[in-house]
């Protein structure tokens, strides 16, 4: 059996093929990479940023709910 197969991490993040190939060409509001670390990188940030507002979201949906208890209280 080869080890080099069981140390990789099977929780590195892999290249976002499918959505590379899949990207629109003459989208206005999203840009064309043809170079795919920088489309890489684009899509990490893009990433980051919808589990920074899905993030948010929850927090205000758990604000929302602690004034609502405290008003019933």
């Amino acid at each position: 059996m080869n080890d080099r197969f069981h140390t990789e991490d099977s929780r590195a993040p892999r290249f976002p093929l499918w959505a590379y190939l899949n990207q629109p060409l003459f989208h206005p509001a999203q840009p064309f990479f043809a170079r795919p670390r920088r489309f890489w990188r684009y899509h990490n940030i893009q990433q980051l940023e919808h589990c920074w507002l899905r993030s948010e979201l929850h927090l205000l949906e758990h604000c929302w709910r602690q004034d609502l208890n405290a008003e019933e209280q």
